[in-house]
């Protein structure tokens, strides 16, 4: 079985050796025709999903600039021991399990030695890439970007908490989750997000204001232009944070609360009143806000106690519209 695995590792190096070989060849007389100059080669280690590798590669001069093409076509950073492919392998589970979990999970799976401490290491890395990003984003010029006019957009906000181990491996984090996206076409059987545009981020201020960057640099809007916008209505994704995000565009806004979180509280608030819940999920049904309105009054009108009556008033301002 060992040496199994000891074969296999020397053919996935010879294969990989034999790629940068490929790479050397194809970019040197690129690189000599556009006045670039042979320096030196420089040996690098670095640490793939696929193992530990050791290789040369050459370095080339222009004026001041130095240049490692195989470290270009590889997408390494430089002097960075671990590839982005790795890093972003590392910091997914890191959100999912803890940071040992994550370094034994490693070992046994890609048979790569890494500590907890490197996944830290590894994720705090990630979060500083995945900001630079984000800035570079919102840095574009105007001028390069060429906006599109779409007729609808729709914008979903909500919350999602992930396990963020620190110390004490226990800690748990609400990250701010927005999806910007044109709308849904058929592919394969599945439904898909048309352009879809995904912004996460630990603060909703800063998520918001991605997001509203995001629609400044992407799209242009008129006041024939629908923004619809969703949300469970939690802090930070109601009705007046989405009509303050969209206001300056000065096209029409719609904003509702999502299918799922309308179901569910309909059926937690007239769980006791089986009739008044039907009638309820038929008023939504028919799209009849008459009809809705009405539920609500009988069943405000049956309450006797604050707590429910609390529960009420906080369900109601999220499902009828003021």
């Amino acid at each position: 079985m060992e040496e199994t695995l000891i074969n296999t590792k020397q053919l996935i190096e010879n294969d990989f050796l034999m790629k940068i070989k490929q790479i050397e060849n194809q970019k040197a007389s690129e690189l000599l025709t556009s006045g670039w100059k042979y320096v030196k080669t420089a040996t690098r280690t670095v640490i793939f999903t696929f193992g530990e590798m050791t290789f040369s590669r050459r370095c080339y001069k222009k004026d001041n600039e130095y240049c490692y093409p195989v470290d270009q076509a590889l997408g390494l950073i430089p002097y960075a021991r671990y590839s982005m492919e790795i890093c972003c392998l590392i910091a997914k589970l890191a959100t999912k399990m803890t940071y040992r979990a994550v370094a034994k999970t490693i070992e046994e799976t890609k048979g790569i030695h890494i500590t907890k401490d490197t996944v830290l290491k590894v994720r705090k890395m990630v979060d500083e890439l995945y900001v630079a990003k984000n800035e570079f984003e919102i840095l574009k010029d105007e001028e390069i970007v060429k906006r599109r006019k779409v007729d609808k957009l729709y914008i979903e906000g909500d919350g999602i908490m992930v396990k963020t181990p620190l110390k004490d491996e226990k800690n748990r984090t609400l990250l701010s989750h927005f999806v910007v996206h044109e709308g849904v076409e058929k592919k394969n059987n599945r439904n898909v997000l048309i352009n879809k545009h995904e912004i996460i981020c630990q603060k909703n201020k800063i998520a918001r204001k991605l997001v509203l960057d995001y629609l400044y640099n992407t799209y242009e809007f008129d006041e024939t232009s629908l923004i619809i916008t969703n949300s469970d209505m939690g802090t930070g994704y109601t009705t007046y944070t989405f009509k303050e995000l969209v206001k300056s565009f000065g096209c029409k806004h719609e904003h509702f609360y999502d299918e799922y979180h309308v179901n569910d509280a309909i059926r937690r608030l007239f769980k006791d009143v089986p009739e008044l819940r039907n009638k309820a999920i038929e008023a939504i049904q028919n799209h009849s806000l008459k009809n809705l309105k009405v539920v609500f009054d009988t069943f405000e009108s049956m309450i006797s106690d604050e707590n429910t009556l609390a529960r009420f008033y906080d369900i109601s301002k999220r499902i009828i519209p003021e």
